[in-house]
């Protein structure tokens, strides 16, 4: 100081600077955007993590939660007029966890209603396992007709070479298959999984079949 008056250093004009360009910096629309994406990820994996521990309830409230997060980066979105080219695939995460979860809590309308939401979304991108999510349900209500019509129609939607996958499809339409009655079908759609992937459930349900085919023959 000179004369008790403050000397102004050229370096507190960059420190100064420094630190607007920082708050500025953290301030901008893509780094808030990036914010917005890590905390929703970050829940999504809190309530498949809850999912997978059996807490269904809490799955589900951190799933809703993470749905008003993602609308809140929407709005952000269009306020800024920003072009975001992954948003889909954030919605479309976020929308999946949230059917799950309505699904693990046996609240079945409601997962119904947003794996088919999905599907309506012609860019999403593996059809599939919403068909095999919603078979799943319509086995869990015992209606399955309409569980073996979506197994078929996601055996529709694989390619050749995912083998695992065309097993589990076909090992889920056999299943439905035997709840009809219907044999003579759920022989061959284990057959189809067995030779895809080979298991002991697939195994175990082809002896069935043949069984019960067996003893229908012999009856007559």
């Amino acid at each position: 100081t000179s004369g008790g008056k403050k000397v102004i250093s050229p370096l507190d004009h960059v420190a100064d600077s420094f630190s607007q360009f920082l708050k500025d910096t953290k301030d901008a629309p893509e780094n808030k955007i990036k914010v917005f994406k890590q905390n929703i990820m970050n829940a999504i994996q809190e309530s498949s993590n809850n999912i997978q521990k059996g807490d269904f309830p809490t799955a589900l409230t951190k799933a809703k939660e993470v749905e008003t997060e993602m609308k809140s980066l929407q709005d952000f979105i269009a306020q800024k007029n920003i072009e975001e080219s992954d948003f889909k695939t954030v919605k479309f995460t976020v929308l999946m966890q949230l059917a799950d979860s309505y699904k693990s809590n046996s609240m079945y309308d409601e997962a119904l209603h947003r794996y088919q939401k999905l599907l309506k979304d012609r860019e999403f991108p593996h059809p599939q396992i919403l068909y095999l999510e919603i078979g799943h349900i319509y086995m869990a209500l015992s209606k399955y007709e309409e569980a073996i019509k979506n197994y078929e129609m996601g055996i529709n939607h694989l390619k050749s070479d995912t083998n695992r996958l065309i097993a589990r499809f076909n090992q889920c339409c056999g299943v439905a298959q035997i709840h009809l009655g219907d044999y003579h079908k759920a022989l061959s759609s284990f057959e189809t999984a067995m030779k895809q992937e080979p298991s002991i459930k697939t195994g175990y349900n082809l002896v069935l079949c043949h069984s019960v085919l067996s003893s229908i023959e012999e009856m007559r």
